[in-house]
């Protein structure tokens, strides 16, 4: 598992990397951190990082603005925002940031978010779908609406389309346990995790298409996604 912490200052810095290595050394997890004091630094490097713990007040680039660049990379690795007052926190919605801890690193705290992160890291969710009798295996995350055509469905990912000849009614079955997959439209089913915000009658997604919402939907969806938002940041929170 590879993470990396971009933070100017160095004793913060290590403070955050001891921490994490202890934790994670607790319960077996082999472990890369690498530490950075500058950003320019983290985005010239070519690992993959498994997930990125970053200080939202840096003197060269913020934290937000970093994040923005790694979006635009069409990078979807876990971000942690590393803050010093709760309000920051919550801009991370825009960069669909993974969570935030404040400084000093509460170790309880960090505890909870180092327990998400494995989970994420160890079981992957996927769906499966068959093309020209090939298995193709998305992984959810990736996954930003699906809309069917005809005897088809469209799946829209972070890097690609995948088309598949099934019927809808299959396609949502595969999203059973899904609970953030939402049919908003008659046949196009959206993540809420890959929202950046509901706008008139239409969501916008974090790759900037709107996905139009029915007349017959709109105040259901509507409530969905607020109560989603307001649970997500209740347990961001607390």
């Amino acid at each position: 598992m590879n993470i990396a912490i971009i933070d100017d200052m160095i004793t913060d810095c290590n403070n955050l990397t001891n921490l994490i290595s202890e934790i994670l050394h607790n319960k077996d997890i082999d472990c890369n951190i690498y530490s950075y004091t500058k950003v320019l630094e983290f985005l010239e490097c070519d690992i993959k990082f498994d997930a990125v713990f970053m200080d939202i007040l840096m003197p060269d680039k913020t934290g937000m603005e970093t994040a923005r660049e790694l979006r635009k990379t069409k990078s979807e690795v876990p971000i942690i925002f590393v803050t010093t007052e709760k309000s920051f926190a919550l801009e991370g919605y825009e960069v669909q940031a993974f969570d935030y801890i404040i400084k000093p690193v509460d170790i309880n705290r960090l505890k909870v978010i180092l327990n998400r992160l494995t989970k994420l890291y160890n079981n992957p969710r996927s769906i499966v779908i068959r093309k020209n009798r090939q298995r193709i295996e998305i992984p959810v995350k990736d996954i930003i609406y699906a809309e069917a055509r005809g005897h088809n469905v469209d799946i829209f990912t972070t890097n690609e389309i995948y088309t598949a000849y099934m019927s809808f009614k299959e396609l949502t079955s595969l999203f059973a346990n899904e609970k953030h997959f939402k049919v908003c439209n008659r046949g196009i089913l959206i993540n809420f995790e890959r929202i950046k915000r509901l706008q008139d009658n239409y969501f916008v997604t974090d790759s900037g298409v709107n996905v139009q919402i029915s007349r017959s939907k709109a105040a259901e969806m509507k409530n969905e996604y607020v109560k989603y938002v307001f649970n997500k940041t209740r347990r961001e929170l607390n």
